[in-house]
């Protein structure tokens, strides 16, 4: 895994693969509006790197993630999935958001990706997940 400009991030998306450069702008963007924001990035999701993902995500207050897939049924969507466990086994009260993203092959901009990282500081700020999954440009 790799992180960016986490150290005093209050808020922070996780994503894997190509939407990590877009991801890396995104917080640029905000960096140079003053909002502490930051970046994860997942190489390997199995095994998942939990305790360094523990480490990275240790100052963070909320997190949104983003997904690429539809976990029909579960309360998040896999990866998802995978952090909120961690954070609780964990015992910690970072707050948990999904975003899903690029489905279908569908482009994932910048200004997407610093939308989601608005709302994650938001949360940070309030301590309450107003949508916990949100999905972006799907067409309703």
């Amino acid at each position: 895994m790799e992180s960016y400009a986490v150290d005093d991030a209050d808020a922070a998306i996780l994503c894997l693969g190509s939407a990590s450069g877009t991801a890396r702008e995104a917080v640029d963007r905000l960096r140079a509006q003053g909002k502490k924001v930051g970046a994860i990035k997942l190489w390997l999701y199995r095994p998942l790197p939990t305790a360094e993902l523990l480490y990275v995500m240790k100052g963070l207050k909320s997190i949104v993630v983003l997904d690429r897939s539809i976990s029909f049924g579960a309360p998040f969507n896999p990866v998802c999935n995978d952090i909120a466990a961690i954070l609780h086994q964990a015992g910690r009260d970072t707050k948990v958001s999904n975003a899903v993203l690029g489905i279908g092959g569908r482009d994932i901009s910048v200004k997407d990706l610093m939308e989601e990282l608005e709302k994650a500081l938001e949360t940070a700020r309030t301590g309450e997940v107003k949508t916990p999954v949100t999905y972006v440009g799907v067409r309703e």
